[in-house]
């Protein structure tokens, strides 16, 4: 669902046509069935995925909202008005592309108010006005990439090959190729995806616990069926994909365990869980060190409350030796990992902050840790708001957001920036008002995929031979 730049929400009040009233000398008491809605396209109110509708019957006893797919027979969902003074309000909710048909009705003593069906959606721009975000900046990007689009609703993980997508839709994860935009089931329900590297294996959770898939052979094998109250709150892949780190919670107790994937034994890590952090994010397992974000427990403050700062941690997963691999981090400053790029090797984000003239200002710098030597090294200063920035597999290429400049036309847009080797970077699309909040490159390096929030519009980029 997009948004505008200032977002106005109009609400219409239209007094409902009434049908089904078997007392013609009752007064009509249903009105001003109305719908907060951004827009009206083709007799349709166009609404964020979060609405709000409301009807005046104060007399009525209950009142319900009914919804149905458009053009459909069946009624799919029965809302339970919550009365508000004479008002009845109905809230519904829905972050998937919907088209739903609504209409109230109204119950009294003796008879029931039925009011005319409106239609509300937030299907809200045609495949034209959609592309018209994303722009060429020079005349010449057809004579270097491709651009091309699907519209399809998905949560993407990343390329299986240079034609296959990973993606979650609802609860099911799939295989979508994008040229074709035609999709296979893989597992029709699951959560707590953990793809591999190479999106050759996925392990996911189901009712029964944790199961190991392999994408091309199509065979699926438990790994761990948890307690009862055992919640799985993170699991990483080794480099070598022969081991995985399991944490799980039970009644407040972390348990990290090794998972031998290949022969099923599992053994329990003493050496993680420890007083003076606590885990928040595990990331990668290479060469005995378990790499994981963590929050650092720093001690009492002035205001006797416990200070605490966000650090990358290597643990020695067999002797608990620890490396705060950023110790220059303080309380207020943010780390996150933004991908993996090789077997050896992730993108982090560090913003450190700082007071400048009675304000908080942020740097942020994108950096590259190498899990073998375990060091970071910067590979990006000063990078723009949302912190937008991927590494091709082979490193050769990089693309990234920056912020539109001053004199352009729409400011509060980005630019996508692309990068190549030691040459220099070009600015290539301009997005605005949306933009990409991640950037995805096939294995080979010569696509590279990203989603605008809210519109169901999945890009690719392509490079020309």
């Amino acid at each position: 669902m997009y948004k505008k730049t200032i977002t106005l929400v109009f609400v219409l009040s239209i007094m409902a046509f009434v049908m089904g009233c078997n007392n013609t000398n009752k007064i009509q008491q249903v009105s001003d069935f109305s719908i907060q809605y951004l827009d009206i396209q083709d007799n349709k109110f166009i609404v964020n995925n979060d609405v709000t509708m409301r009807v005046e019957a104060p007399k009525a006893s209950n009142v319900q909202l009914y919804m149905q797919d458009q053009g459909q027979e069946r009624t799919e969902e029965v809302i339970e008005g919550k009365k508000s003074g004479n008002q009845w309000n109905f809230d519904y909710q829905n972050t998937h592309p919907f088209t739903k048909e609504v209409w109230i009705v109204a119950h009294y003593d003796e008879e029931k108010i039925v009011t005319e069906k409106k239609v509300i959606t937030n299907q809200t721009q045609s495949y034209e006005s959609m592309f018209e975000s994303i722009i060429p900046i020079t005349e010449n990007f057809t004579n270097d990439f491709i651009l091309s689009k699907q519209k399809i609703n998905l949560n993407a993980l990343g390329w299986i090959d240079e034609k296959r997508i990973l993606a979650q839709e609802d609860n099911a994860l799939i295989s979508y190729h994008f040229d074709d935009n035609t999709k296979d089931i893989l597992i029709e329900e699951g959560w707590n995806i953990y793809p591999n590297r190479n999106m050759e294996k996925v392990i996911y959770q189901d009712a029964k616990g944790l199961n190991i898939f392999d994408i091309k052979t199509k065979e699926t094998k438990q790994i761990f069926k948890p307690k009862e109250h055992q919640l799985i709150k993170n699991l990483t892949w080794s480099r070598n994909n022969k081991e995985v780190i399991l944490y799980t919670v039970e009644n407040q107790k972390e348990e990290f365990y090794l998972i031998n994937l290949q022969s099923g034994n599992r053994s329990t890590l003493n050496n993680i869980a420890k007083e003076g952090y606590t885990i928040e994010q595990l990331i990668y397992l290479n060469n005995g060190y378990l790499f994981a974000l963590a929050n650092i427990h720093a001690g009492t403050g002035d205001s006797g409350e416990e200070e605490t700062t966000t650090g990358l941690l290597a643990i020695n997963i067999y002797s608990g030796k620890i490396k705060n691999l950023t110790p220059q981090l303080q309380s207020m400053d943010e780390i996150g990992i933004l991908s993996q790029v090789n077997e050896n090797e992730f993108l982090v984000r560090l913003s450190s902050k700082f007071m400048s003239e009675e304000e908080i200002v942020s740097e942020n710098n994108i950096y590259l840790l190498n899990t073998q030597s375990r060091k970071l090294k910067t590979v990006k200063s000063n990078i723009d708001f949302p912190y937008v920035y991927q590494l091709s597999h082979q490193k050769d290429s990089y693309i990234y957001l920056k912020n539109l400049d001053n004199d352009r036309e729409q400011l509060d847009g980005k630019v996508i920036v692309f990068g190549e080797g030691a040459s220099k970077e070009k600015e290539i699309l301009k997005s605005a008002p949306y933009y990409p909040k991640t950037f995805y490159w096939s294995p080979g390096g010569e696509r590279v995929l990203f989603y605008i929030d809210g519109t169901q519009e999945l890009y690719c980029i392509s490079k020309k031979s």
